[in-house]
C-alpha cells in the first residue's frame, strides 16, 4: 500500500489496481527524503512529475503545498490510474494531467520550479531525456531537477545549464539532484 507520508494528505492511500505490477512507485523512504532535502522551498512550487505512473511524487507535492503539478505519463493504463489517483485526493484543480511521451511534452511559457523524473529504470531513456530538459526553457534559473534512478545508473555531471549538486543513496534506489549553474547563490544552499 502507497501512502502518502506528509502534508494535508497525509497517511490517505493512492489507489492501486491488479494488473499494474510493473509500476515502480517511489518508495515511502525516498518520498519522505527527497521532501524533507526541499523543506519549506515546496510551498507555493509549480512542480513537474514526469514518468507520473501512480502520481505517488506528485501528490505528495501538493500535499506538501506545491501550488500545481503537471503529471505526464505515456502508459494508457498507468495514465487511467493516475487519474484516478488525482480524482480519489480532489485534486483536479491543482494538476494537469498529460497522457504523452515525455519526449513530446513542451510548455511554452509556463516554468517549473521542480521537476522529478523517474523513468524505468535504466540508463538509456535520462542520456536521452536530459541533454534535452537542460536546453529546454521550461525549468527556472533557481529551478531543482531530481532523478530517481538506478544505483548502477551513472549520470553525466552536467547536462545543459544544470549541474549535479548532490546523489542521495537509498539502498539500491539513487536521486540525482541538479540545479541550474545560473542560480542565485541563495538558492544553492538546498542540499
Amino acid at each position: 500500500m502507497i501512502k502518502v507520508t506528509g502534508g494535508f494528505k497525509k497517511g490517505r492511500a493512492l489507489c492501486r489496481t491488479p494488473g499494474h505490477h510493473e509500476l515502480r512507485p517511489t518508495s515511502g523512504k525516498v518520498k519522505e527524503a527527497l521532501f524533507n532535502i526541499l523543506g519549506d522551498q515546496i510551498a507555493g512550487a509549480d512542480f513537474l512529475d514526469l514518468f507520473a505512473g501512480t502520481g505517488s511524487v506528485g501528490i505528495e507535492a501538493l500535499s506538501r503545498g506545491a501550488r500545481h503539478c503537471t503529471f505526464v505519463e505515456k502508459d494508457k493504463n498507468h495514465f487511467n490510474l493516475l487519474k484516478k489517483n488525482i480524482d480519489h485526493f480532489q485534486l483536479n484543480a491543482s494538476s494537469t494531467l498529460l497522457c504523452l511521451d515525455v519526449f513530446k511534452f513542451k510548455t511554452p511559457g509556463h516554468l517549473y520550479d521542480i521537476a522529478y523524473i523517474d523513468p524505468p529504470y535504466g540508463a538509456i531513456l535520462l542520456e536521452k531525456l536530459l541533454p534535452v530538459l537542460g536546453e529546454s526553457d521550461m525549468i527556472r534559473k533557481s529551478g531543482l531537477i531530481f532523478v530517481e534512478h538506478f544505483k548502477k545508473v551513472s549520470l553525466s555531471p552536467n547536462f545543459g545549464s544544470f549541474f549535479l549538486k548532490k546523489r542521495y543513496c537509498y539502498g539500491d534506489t539513487h536521486i540525482s539532484a541538479y540545479q541550474n549553474d545560473q542560480s542565485l547563490p541563495d538558492k544553492a544552499s538546498f542540499l
